[in-house]
């Protein structure tokens, strides 16, 4: 089971509202609302049963260090996997342009293989021309696919 999106500080998300549906689909744009890393780790995990089910935190971030950060909050917690998320495009900053290049991608990638030795799942946005080449690039540093 993949945790909603994680990052270093608590986040309100964007202002409602946030969810529309069309006639082909739900659209949304929720804007990574969530209570934080440490909250995460110290709130919501210990009261998880990792007896029988895996489960994967999804990280997402502004900055390099800030995925760097979370990462590595996880990867000192009993979380089986971690995913890299590269691709949201609510984030107007960091977060959508790491997605639209393979070169910060890969940088992502590769600052959060350092701190961690968990399986690195990275998501990428189908929709961007360099999309085949940002998921190679992604691919390499976390030596696992890229979805």
């Amino acid at each position: 089971m993949v945790l909603k999106g994680t990052t270093a500080e608590p986040r309100l998300g964007n202002p409602p509202h946030r969810v529309y549906e069309t006639p082909a689909g739900m659209l949304n744009a929720i804007g990574l609302q969530n209570p934080g890393v440490e909250q995460v780790v110290r709130g919501i995990l210990p009261q998880l049963d990792f007896s029988e089910t895996r489960f994967i935190a999804n990280v997402s971030g502004s900055t390099i260090e800030e995925y760097v950060a979370v990462t590595r909050r996880f990867d000192e917690s009993p979380i089986d996997a971690i995913e890299i998320n590269i691709s949201c495009p609510n984030v107007k900053e960091g977060g959508a342009a790491f997605g639209n290049y393979p070169e910060m991608s890969a940088q992502v990638v590769a600052a959060c293989r350092r701190v961690t030795k968990k399986p690195l799942i990275t998501t990428s946005r189908p929709t961007r021309p360099t999309s085949a080449r940002t998921r190679a690039a992604a691919s390499r540093q976390a030596r696992m696919p890229c979805r």
